[in-house]
Order: structure tokens, then sequence, then C-alpha cells
């Protein structure tokens, strides 16, 4: 076709979308700072087996993941839990990252996406408020479209000038913390698919999980601010206290992961450039888990560029991409970030009084593979939370807290039905300042 698309890091989204782009037909080279044996790793995240299916990735005959069955939320006082039963039509599953990132890279060099491997990106290359290709370490590379797939820092994203109107800044108060750590299991609970879900472990801000995996359990403890070593010591302690089989020396502990607690973007796209997962801020807000999204937003992406029969690929183009990736996960997101923003405002205690008055549901908390979970929050929007509201209608200082979420959801849905349905600069801009600030503080 002798369109030259250029992906800026090798990220789930940009692999995807490189490959059902290179099966069409179009040249596409992924420029990456790693090389490809070190993408990945043996942490394991939850994701949608059927988002391999829509972005087009074959799962290989020898790959490894385990299905994820019922998940159990757990109030912090543990005396009230609801379970959430995964339909057999909306499987998910737990996969390494070595393992993701095999496949994806596999199916990308079966479709002749090249790769330039060790190549730190500096940042885009622009004519006018045009992206026309990238600055790296190896020197200037041009393209019809630059990818970016670098990551919730992208140096491409960040360094884009105001005319192109991408909404490109995360600001600290804006991060999420993770820290995950591996331990052996005994005989007897080896084998087990439980994923256990503790928001406020042991009374401290943040939610925890415990996901068993064949002959290991895995540990993750996420909180809104930075970790300090006391508050590590006492979560393991008291999630072992819950899962006395779990051993207590770790096989390994990951370092601390960064990962974005804030909305999707409202404009992902300039004339000659679109972003997609942890650059487009694609990753749940409760886990840093953006699989399932990249890959869906990859076949959107690649359906919108393939359509494009001007083949000038300008955001008059790809604003679609936004549209319909906004529609299909990105204003549940936005919807699931208001719910955390009202968490992190509870006490323990009143926190127990919402699991008690059945004002939250297993899909509130769940971490974000499937659409099924995002779709269900959405329902928050409707009468639905009012009535699990009416519960605690004697609880003044509760309410204070918890009413504002029924605006702010009200806010964004009503937002959301404003959403520009074509592109024009001035009704982006506007349209944006009011979507970001339904989350101000």
């Amino acid at each position: 076709m002798g369109k030259q698309i250029i992906v800026a890091g090798a990220g789930v989204g940009g692999l995807a979308t490189a490959a059902l782009l290179a099966k069409a037909g179009y040249a596409v080279t992924v420029y990456e700072r790693k090389q490809l044996q070190d993408l990945g790793d043996d942490w394991t995240d939850t994701l949608s087996l059927n988002a391999f299916r829509i972005a087009g990735v074959k799962l290989a005959p020898d790959c490894k993941y385990r299905y994820l069955e019922n998940q159990t939320v757990f109030s912090p006082d543990l005396n009230t839990t609801i379970i959430r039963a995964v339909p057999r039509d909306q499987v998910e599953a737990r996969m390494s990252r070595r393992e993701l990132y095999r496949m994806l890279i596999t199916g990308a060099q079966q479709n002749d996406v090249a790769f330039v491997c060790g190549c730190e990106i500096h940042g885009p290359l622009l004519l006018g408020n045009r992206v026309v290709g990238l600055e790296t370490e190896k020197g200037t590379v041009y393209g019809d479209l630059v990818i970016d797939s670098a990551g919730l820092f992208s140096p491409v994203r960040s360094q884009l000038p105001e005319m192109c109107t991408v909404d490109t800044q995360i600001e600290p108060s804006q991060l999420m913390y993770a820290l995950r750590a591996c331990y052996p299991v005994e005989e007897q609970a080896q084998g087990r698919a439980v994923n256990s879900i503790y928001p406020m472990p042991n009374g401290e801000p943040g939610i925890a999980t415990v996901t068993y995996d064949q002959d290991c359990a895995e540990l993750s403890i996420v909180r809104f601010q930075e970790f300090c070593p006391e508050d590590v010591d006492s979560t393991l302690h008291y999630l072992h206290a819950q899962h006395p089989a779990i051993g207590t020396t770790p096989l390994r502990v990951s370092e601390v992961e960064r990962f974005s607690a804030r909305e999707p973007m409202a404009s992902m796209v300039c004339d000659g450039y679109a972003a997609i997962g942890a650059s487009a801020f694609m990753s749940s807000p409760l886990s840093g888990d953006g699989v399932t999204n990249s890959l869906k937003a990859a076949r959107i992406l690649s359906n919108i560029i393939l359509a494009d029969k001007t083949t000038a690929l300008c955001a008059d183009t790809l604003w679609e991409y936004e549209l319909t990736y906004m529609k299909k996960a990105g204003i549940s997101l936005a919807t699931i970030l208001c719910i955390l923003q009202m968490f992190n405002k509870l006490t323990p205690d009143e926190l127990n009084s919402v699991f008690e008055q059945n004002i939250v549901s297993a899909e509130d908390f769940v971490i974000g593979a499937s659409s099924a979970g995002l779709t269900s929050l959405l329902k928050v929007s409707s009468s639905g939370l009012k009535g699990r509201l009416e519960g605690i209608s004697h609880d003044r200082g509760q309410l204070r807290k918890i009413l504002p979420l029924t605006l702010q959801i009200g806010k964004l849905s009503a937002i959301a039905s404003l959403m520009p349905k074509r592109w024009n600069k001035a009704n982006i801009q506007s349209w944006t300042k009011r979507y970001q600030n339904i989350f101000l503080p």
C-alpha cells in the first residue's frame, strides 16, 4: 500500500495493531529500547481470551494460561463477602506477561513486521501540527503514521505541543503503585484458581489481591501513594493470615510498578499520530492491567486506518478511533475512576457499611479484564445506585462522601453523550476541558 507505519514502543496494543496492519499490506516498523527476548516477565495479568480473537491474535498450541473462576470480594472487617461468578461466555484467564509477549511478537513477525530493538526514542518529529516521524538515538525516522505504544511516560506523547490538541500529561497525583510477590503454596491448595480481593486490607488504604496459580500464589498490593516497607510487611502479614496455606518465604518479589489512576485520554489522536495502551491511559485504575483494553483498541485503530479512503491518516479520520474506543471502554474506565475516588474518601467502617447495605456489587471491584464487569459499572449511573443509597440515608457523614458519586457519574454520562462526532479542533478542546473538569478534586 506504500504507507509507512511507525510503532513507537513494543507495548501490547502497538504489537497487536502492527500485526493487523502488516497483514493488510502496510509497511510497519516497531522501534523498541529493549531486546525482544527481554520483553515481558513472569508476573501474570488478568485478561479476556475473547480479546485475543477480537485483535486477531492466535493462541499458540503450547500457550500456558489458567482460567480465572469465581472472585470473592471481602469487606475490610471480613464479615461480608461478595462472590462474582464469571460466566462461561465471558471467561477470563491469568497469563504471564512473557507468554503474552511471545505470542504477540510471533504474530507480528509472521506478518512481516520489522523490529528495530535497542533503540531509545527521544521524541516526536513534527512538521507544523503533524507528526511525521520519530527522533531516536539511531537517527530520524519518517512515517505516515506514528502509533504511540511507548508506555505511561511516553517520550512521544509527553512532548507533543499544545497545538496538536492531544491530552498529553499525567500528574504525580494521578499515579498508583503496585507491588507483587509470589509464594509457594501447600500441596492441598495447589491447582486452585481462586481470586480473593481485599479493599482496605487490614484497614489500610488501597486494594490487595490473592490469586492461586498452579503450585504458587501471587499476592498484589495496590496503593494510592508510594509504598513504605512497614506498609508492605503489614499487608503481607494480613494476607498470609487469611491464607495460611501460602508459604512465608517469597519465590520472587517485583519492583514497585507505577500506573495510571487518571481518566482515559480525552484526545489521543492528531494528524499522523494515535496513542494506544498505557500511552493512552487505557489501564484499569484499580490494577494497572490494560491488556484487554489494548487488544480491543488495536482492532478499532486498525479498522479505522484500513477504512481511510483518503489515506491521509489525519485527525479527521483518526478521531473515529477515539470516539469508538471511548464508547466501548473509555467511559467505563472513567466510571471506575469515579468509584475509586469515592472509596478513597471512606474510612474502613464506612466501607464496611457500604458492603452491609449492598451498595456495592462484585462487579464494582472487578479488576478490569472483561467488558462485562465494566458494563455493569455503568449501571451505577441509573436508578440502581439511588436505590442502594437509600439504605444509608440515616448516615449523613457517609452520604456526604457517597452522594457526590451520583452527581459525578451523571455528569460523566452527560458529557459522554456530547462527545464530538467529527474532528473539529475548537469543539474537541472545549469538550476535553469539560470532560477533565469532572475529575478535578
